[in-house]
């Protein structure tokens, strides 16, 4: 019986360390694939990133283009006023 422990050993052994082995190359590769995707993945959050900044720009121009165009709507219509009043009055 032990002689058969004995061949049975050498004979699993060879193999479990080679599984073994394989097992961390896959581990290796799994990692490194981890880091590449991390850092593409980094990569599009900072292109997200200056998106919004463009965007938040874009958004404060044209808030800033909206107020002037109405104030100066504003005083056109203040003008529009006047001259009515005085056509009237004439």
């Amino acid at each position: 019986m032990e002689k058969i422990a004995g061949i049975i050993e050498r004979m699993l052994l060879p193999r479990l360390s080679e599984l073994s082995g394989k097992m961390d190359s896959m581990n290796a590769r799994i990692d490194s694939l981890e880091s590449n995707m991390n850092t593409k993945f980094e990569s599009v959050n900072t292109q997200f990133k200056g998106v919004d900044i463009k965007i938040q720009s874009l958004d404060d121009k044209i808030t800033s283009l909206r107020n002037e165009t109405m104030t100066r709507f504003d005083s056109l219509d203040e003008k529009l006023s006047v001259l009515e009043k005085k056509l009237a009055t004439a």
